[in-house]
């Protein structure tokens, strides 16, 4: 059967298409601006803002740099100094993790299926991303092995059951509705296009 482009897997396109002009951003403001676009462009594809989690990966990462020294003084508590390097830095690192999250997040969004058995094994890969990162949760005081046994069987019964209620035919005639429109194309396009142009104002040094 002829294969048509679903509405996820343009999600997949458009997410490959703006990671250069994500990772190779120098701007630490565009990066800040390109994090908040990726959140909120997963959020309007149904994922949720973890607060909690954006908050400890910024504030954890950004401490870890701290204790490297780097660059001029900014303040000192005691023997401890807080350099202007070694924040931009934690800043930076911190930023691109949680920026590749959301962008994650909004490419698995509608859980993508594509043709084919080499196909099949890379949809699976996303639906394993997905699962870890939206069902995972802290695991109790002492039960770290537990709590990750536990999630790995979910995934394992989550990709069984997928698999018997028609993985293969994700791509059929039933699952008409999935299947991309002139209107879908244009959307991510238009999504795309602006995410580089931000960048492009980053890369040309208009923006800090």
């Amino acid at each position: 059967m002829k294969y048509r482009m679903q509405k996820p897997d343009i999600r997949i396109a458009a997410g490959l298409l703006m990671i250069p002009a994500f990772l190779l951003q120098p701007g630490l403001v565009v990066q800040g601006l390109q994090v908040f676009f990726l959140i909120v462009l997963a959020a309007m594809h149904g994922r949720k803002i973890r607060v909690v989690m954006i908050t400890v990966v910024l504030a954890s990462i950004t401490a870890m740099n701290l204790l490297q020294e780097n660059g001029r003084v900014l303040a000192s508590i005691g023997s401890f100094s807080i350099t202007l390097g070694a924040l931009l830095t934690g800043l930076e690192k911190a930023m691109t993790l949680i920026g590749m999250i959301y962008l994650s997040q909004y490419m698995v969004s509608g859980k993508p299926r594509f043709p084919g058995w080499f196909g099949q094994l890379l949809s699976k890969q996303f639906l394993y991303f997905e699962h870890l990162v939206t069902a995972w949760k802290k695991p109790e005081k002492g039960k770290f092995i537990e709590s990750l046994d536990t999630l790995l069987e979910e995934m394992e019964q989550g990709i069984l059951t997928d698999e018997e209620t028609g993985f293969s035919d994700s791509h059929s005639g039933i699952a008409g509705s999935r299947n991309a429109g002139i209107w879908d194309f244009g959307k991510a396009a238009g999504i795309v296009i602006a995410f580089w142009f931000g960048s492009a104002m980053g890369f040309a040094g208009i923006w800090p």
